[in-house]
């Protein structure tokens, strides 16, 4: 594990296999994702991947129901926060050098997204 505040932490180069990054996305703005799944991407080995999970939105925002009440959340109690789009991820994802991304819905609330 990498100890520290993540906006700040050096994560290394091609270190690690796996990297996650777990109900995290929602309370950070477009731009300090993209930030660090930059950073993420550069402590990867070849190979390696990064798994998110947190509460996505379907990309016309008709559902879950959860994550679009959570959404309410976010906006009240973070300066940038808001539940993201599959979109925005795949987005988000490719502009920080991830050549494959899929998104997997769980039994709970919360979705998996894996990036290699």
């Amino acid at each position: 594990t990498v100890d520290g505040d993540f906006h700040k932490a050096d994560f290394g180069t091609a270190e690690h296999d796996i990297a996650v990054y777990s109900h995290i996305a929602h309370q950070e703005s477009p731009v300090e994702n993209v930030s660090t799944f930059r950073k993420i991407r550069k402590a990867l080995k070849p190979g390696g991947t990064l798994v998110i999970s947190d509460f996505v939105v379907d990309n016309d925002r008709s559902g879950p129901p959860f994550s679009l009440m959570f959404r309410m959340v976010m906006l009240l109690r973070t300066k940038e926060g808001a539940t993201w789009t599959r979109s925005d991820y795949e987005k988000w994802l490719h502009e920080a050098g991830f050549r494959s991304v899929s998104i997997e819905p769980t039994s709970t609330p919360a979705t998996l997204v894996y990036a290699s």
